[in-house]
């Protein structure tokens, strides 16, 4: 059932580029030590946001500001570190910075302090300790911290399994927009896990994940598709479903895709890949 967690790197930097853009103002204040325009000169640095993008001085620059004590410098330092951003990846750095946001509380940071503690990336693993960090960011409205929490209710990680309160937390942060969550959100309803089963709102939920590209999704449709769960029995749009997830590097979606297209001619192979290509033109992010 579990959904390997992932962070959201590009998510957040698209947020944190909100407004952000380089000037030669925003430089001198950087210059002078204002460890905010340090941080937002180190995002266009790391985006190349009116600037040649350059990963190795983004990081210098969340160090100033996180040498500093600010928040945001020490989360993206942190963050730079854990993915190997214009550094060498170093867990145990990564988690010093990070853990040092997150108790300043940023929730952002707490979420990867809590995937520290039950990878044991940088910290010894500790499942208990990484359900509290999830917490403390679900609790901020941390859309990935919701569905963290929520995948450890639903395994029972770190605490007593509560499907629950797992399909509660799923859907706060499926509202967000989260993908995963959307996905986890509409296995719990083709299951039946915490609720009642109900194919219509699987799909629902598998839908708006699909339409952000999730792979897993696009293979779930392509599942009820095929067998008229929640939906009209149709092979064609299970083929096409699983002919996105195979696009999307799903192993599962071209062993479904493959299996389906036994009943196909390469003409009407290309017919429906064809059709797949335009739902996949019209959201490409």
């Amino acid at each position: 059932m579990r959904i390997l967690i992932i962070l959201p790197v590009l998510l957040l930097l698209a947020a944190e580029l909100a407004g952000v853009t380089y000037s030669d103002e925003l430089r001198q204040k950087a210059s002078g030590g204002d460890p905010q325009a340090q941080v937002a000169l180190g995002i266009c640095y790391e985006n190349g946001a009116g600037v040649e993008a350059d990963a190795a001085e983004a990081v210098r620059w969340y160090r100033l500001s996180a040498g500093q004590d600010d928040v945001e410098g020490q989360f993206n330092l942190g963050r730079c570190l854990y993915h190997g951003i214009g550094a060498g990846q170093d867990y145990a750095e990564a988690y010093q910075w990070l853990r040092r946001a997150a108790e300043g509380g940023h929730s952002e940071a707490q979420n990867y302090v809590g995937v520290c503690f039950e990878k044991g990336y940088g910290v010894e693993t500790d499942a208990a300790e990484a359900t509290r960090w999830y917490k403390l960011a679900a609790d901020q409205g941390n859309q990935w911290g919701q569905n963290n929490l929520g995948c450890c209710y639903a395994e029972g990680v770190g605490v007593e399994q509560d499907h629950v309160a797992a399909i509660e937390l799923f859907r706060l942060s499926a509202q967000q927009g989260c993908s995963l969550a959307q996905y986890n959100l509409g296995l719990f309803y083709e299951r039946g896990y915490g609720t009642g089963q109900d194919y219509a709102l699987a799909f629902h939920w598998y839908t708006l994940a699909a339409e952000q590209l999730y792979a897993p999704a696009m293979n779930a449709l392509g599942y009820l598709c095929e067998n008229g769960f929640g939906v009209d029995e149709d092979y064609d749009q299970a083929y096409i479903w699983y002919y996105l997830a195979y696009l999307r590097d799903s192993a599962d979606g071209e062993e479904n895709m493959n299996r389906l297209a036994w009943d196909y001619d390469e003409e009407e192979l290309a017919d429906l890949e064809y059709e797949a290509g335009l739902w996949l033109d019209g959201h490409q992010p």
